[in-house]
């Protein structure tokens, strides 16, 4: 009886060993897997389109030359103007009293200086005109020198009436003025010279010189005036 028990308690130790055991046994994992998404950045490489050159055509402007009667017809009307603003400075001139000082400034301050610059005005239009033709560049040659022995002579001029006004204050004042008129009058004249001959424009251009020369005998007798003043 006694050896049953001890016999017994050896059985019941490892009956309830493999209970336990059985109880805690691992079991295989039967979840369901996990999946995982890797995101791959991918760059695309950039389609290289061919570059469209728009070729414009070039415009040709044509050159629009102007005809010989048209620059004719230009050089026509600035001889015209030549004429009409000496015309107009003498109009003027002739109304003016010039035995008086009021008058003389009024000649030399305002008509000369205006009728100088309308000359400078018509000579620089000259110039500007193309011409491709050689007679009718003579003929605006011919003209230019034309606005270029007016201004001499209207400076000519201005001088010539500051000495007529100088006599009554200053001998030596007036006696260069009267021949700073001289020298001018003589620039004029010069000019004239080498003008080209031109049946169109000798008639004028020597009637201006005959005014010229009148002016300088002015000048002369003003230049002797003075002289014996002088000390």
């Amino acid at each position: 009886m006694k050896n049953w028990q001890i016999t017994g308690f050896p059985a019941i130790l490892i009956l309830g060993f493999l209970l336990i055991t059985g109880c805690t046994s691992t079991s295989q994992d039967t979840s369901t897997p996990q999946i995982v998404y890797v995101t791959v950045l991918v760059t695309p490489t950039p389609t290289i389109s061919p570059v469209g050159t728009t070729i414009q055509a070039e415009t040709i402007v044509p050159v629009q030359t102007e005809t010989d009667e048209s620059i004719s017809t230009q050089l026509n009307d600035k001889w015209r103007e030549i004429r009409v603003v000496y015309d107009t400075f003498n109009e003027n001139k002739n109304k003016l009293d010039l035995k008086s000082d009021d008058d003389i400034n009024e000649l030399r301050e305002i008509n000369i200086p205006y009728t100088i610059s309308e000359y400078e005005r018509i000579k620089n239009e000259l110039l500007q005109i193309t011409i491709n033709n050689y007679d009718l560049e003579n003929e605006r040659n011919i003209l230019v020198s034309i606005c270029d022995y007016k201004i001499k002579f209207l400076q000519g001029l201005s001088s010539y009436y500051h000495a007529l006004q100088a006599e009554a204050f200053s001998a030596e004042k007036s006696l260069t003025e009267y021949k700073n008129a001289k020298y001018l009058f003589q620039d004029e004249r010069d000019i004239m010279s080498v003008i080209p001959y031109s049946v169109k424009y000798w008639e004028y251009i020597n009637t201006d010189d005959q005014v010229a020369r009148t002016y300088i005998f002015s000048a002369d007798q003003g230049i002797s005036r003075m002289s014996k003043l002088v000390k």
